[in-house]
C-alpha cells in the first residue's frame, strides 16, 4: 500500500485483534475537548488542586462543586451541570458549617446532587476503586466530579515519593476515573521546596491533565492553572475567603467561610527580576550546553542532576565544595523566574523566550 494514498474520514479506522488505527483525516469524526468547566477543567480525566496548607482548597472545591452542580457560572466560566461526590478525608466535622455558610452567603440552597462521604478510602486498592465507582453510579449515574480531599489521606501509609506508591495511587485514580467517565480531582499540597509543584514523585505530573494551584498574594488569594493539557497554562484569579454567619438547623448561630472571586482571569507577565552573578554564569552555560546538544543532535533536555554536574565548575569564583549546592539553587531560581522548564522526568530545557533568544 502506497503511505501517500488519501484516504477520507468517511473511509473509516482500521481494526484487528481489538486495536484501532486511524489516519489524519479520521481524527476530524473526534469530538472537540468537553469542558466541565470552561478552560480551567475537562469533562473527563485526573487532575489536581494543590498548594500549602491554609490557603482554603476545601473551600475553593466546595464552591467548585456547588457551582458545577447548579449549572451557575464559576470564576465568569461557564459550567456543564452534573452531579458531585466530595469524599472528605480531612476535616470531615467542618463540612455542615462550610456548607451553611456556602448557602447563607450565595441566598440558596446547596442542591442534593452534590454528595459528601466521609469513609475511609485506599485509592491504591485497584478493587476498592472499582467498587466505590460502583456505588457512586448506583447512587447517581449523573455523577461526573468527584473530588478526593486528600490524597494523603486516601493513601495511608503510602511513600508519595516512590515510585513504586505513586504508581498505585494513579492507577486506583484511574480505575475510578475510567469507571465514572468523568473527572477525578485529587487535593494535594506541595512539597518542602514549592518551586518543584506538587509533593511527591514526579510520574503524579505527569499522569495529570490537569493541575491547579492556589496560594495566598498578599492579603487574598490566587488559583493558577499549571498545567491543562490542550488548554491554555497560566491562568490565575484572586478570591476572598470572607468570613460569613448562618444560622443553623437548630437555630444557632454559627460562621465559616465562602469564596468571593475578585477581578477577572489574567496571565500574570511581570517584568523579570535581575539575575544574580550566579545566575547569569549558570544560564549561559546552560545555553551553551544545549546549543551543543542541538549541534550533535541530541534532545533539547538534560536530567537535573546531569545540569548540576556540568555548569557547577562554571562557578569558579566559589570555593570547590559549595559549587554543587549553588548551582542547583541557581538552576531552581532560573526555573522560578521561566527562564528554564523542568517537565516531569525533572529534565531542564530552555524556555520558549530564551530558545529564541539563542
Amino acid at each position: 500500500m502506497n503511505c501517500l494514498t488519501t484516504s477520507t474520514a468517511n473511509d473509516g479506522p482500521f481494526t484487528s485483534d481489538g486495536y484501532t488505527f486511524y489516519t489524519p483525516n479520521q481524527h476530524r469524526n473526534h469530538p472537540p475537548k468537553r469542558w466541565l468547566i470552561d478552560g480551567v477543567f475537562p469533562e473527563s480525566g485526573l487532575g489536581s488542586i494543590y498548594g500549602p496548607p491554609g490557603v482554603g482548597k476545601s473551600f475553593f472545591c466546595l464552591d467548585a462543586s456547588a457551582a458545577t452542580a447548579l449549572g451557575h457560572n464559576w470564576f465568569g466560566r461557564k459550567t456543564k451541570k452534573c452531579s458531585v461526590l466530595y469524599i472528605a478525608l480531612e476535616g470531615k466535622h467542618g463540612f455542615y458549617s462550610r456548607i451553611k455558610a456556602w448557602e447563607a452567603h450565595n441566598e440558596t440552597a446547596m442542591p442534593s446532587c452534590v454528595r459528601f462521604m466521609y469513609n475511609d478510602l485506599d485509592i491504591r486498592d485497584n478493587n476498592a476503586a472499582a467498587k466505590l465507582a460502583e456505588a457512586i453510579m448506583k447512587c447517581d449515574g449523573d455523577t461526573k466530579l468527584v473530588i478526593i480531599d486528600t490524597l494523603n489521606r486516601a493513601s495511608p501509609g503510602a511513600d508519595e515519593n516512590a515510585s513504586k506508591d505513586m504508581g498505585q495511587i494513579i492507577a486506583g485514580a484511574t480505575t475510578l476515573q475510567s469507571r465514572i467517565g468523568g473527572l477525578v480531582l485529587l487535593v494535594h499540597h506541595d512539597g518542602k521546596d514549592a518551586t518543584r509543584g506538587l509533593r511527591g514523585h514526579s510520574s503524579l505530573l505527569g499522569a495529570l491533565d490537569v493541575v491547579l494551584k492556589v496560594e495566598a498574594v498578599g492579603k487574598h488569594y490566587q488559583w493558577c492553572v499549571v498545567k491543562l493539557k490542550d488548554g491554555q497554562d497560566g491562568i490565575k484569579h484572586e478570591f476572598k475567603l470572607v468570613e460569613t454567619t448562618y444560622t443553623s438547623d437548630d437555630g444557632e448561630i454559627g460562621s465559616s467561610l465562602a469564596v468571593v472571586p475578585e477581578g477577572s482571569s489574567f496571565i500574570d507577565e511581570k517584568p523579570r527580576k535581575p539575575l544574580g552573578p550566579n545566575q547569569n554564569i549558570v544560564l549561559t552555560q546552560f545555553k551553551i550546553l544545549m546549543s551543543g546538544r542541538e549541534l550533535m543532535g541530541e534532545p533539547d533536555k538534560i536530567p537535573y542532576d546531569d545540569a548540576v554536574k556540568a555548569v557547577q565548575d562554571h562557578l569558579a569564583h566559589l570555593d570547590s565544595k559549595h559549587r554543587s549546592t549553588r548551582a542547583k539553587e541557581a538552576l531552581l531560581s532560573l526555573v522560578k523566574q521561566d527562564y528554564l522548564l523542568i517537565d516531569a522526568d525533572q529534565c531542564l530545557s530552555l524556555a520558549a523566550a530564551e530558545s529564541e533568544a539563542q
